[in-house]
């Protein structure tokens, strides 16, 4: 047997760290799936306020969105978490950790906002207050979305190449 063939089908059997390009799909799919869905589902949440801000809804209705959010948000959070400790691409770690304290950040000032009294500001401060959280969080977002998109690409990448591999026998 040519040494060359061993190792190039070793090398394809291992695409990404994978044994098995099922495994991969399946593994890689799985986790990376549910932080593209959560993702996807925070932006849709956040959006909704932001529209609020600039629909111009009154600081009752705003607060109650807060409120609502801020419940959410420890949700996407565990999402996060349980789909990254599947996750072996370090770049997607890293930017999903620096979303979870993010968005714990956000969290915490969300919660001081939706208590927003009188003696805190007028509405037209309240207001302020939201658009420049929602411009906080959006950078790491955004910069945590492009990474998902990455990798997403990758793994699909890796899968055409493992079945390019073993058509060319």
């Amino acid at each position: 047997m040519n040494i060359r063939k061993i190792i190039k089908e070793e090398l394809f059997k291992e695409v990404g760290g994978y044994d098995d390009p099922s495994v991969m799909a399946q593994h890689a799919g799985k986790a990376m799936g549910a932080l593209a869905s959560s993702h996807n589902d925070l932006t849709n949440l956040l959006s909704g306020i932001a529209n609020q801000v600039m629909d111009g809804a009154d600081k009752n209705d705003i607060s109650d969105s807060l409120r609502e959010t801020s419940k959410e948000i420890g949700f996407f959070i565990d999402i996060i978490k349980t789909a990254i400790s599947e996750v072996m691409e370090d770049d997607v770690i890293l930017q999903a950790k620096k979303a979870i304290s993010s968005l714990k950040s956000f969290k915490r000032k969300i919660d001081v906002l939706s208590n927003f009294s009188d003696s805190m500001g007028n509405d037209e401060q309240f207001i302020e207050r939201v658009k420049l959280l929602l411009m906080d969080l959006i950078p790491t977002l955004k910069e945590y979305g492009d990474q998902l998109m990455v990798t997403n690409k990758m793994f699909g990448d890796r899968l055409k190449t493992f079945g390019a591999g073993f058509s060319s026998n």
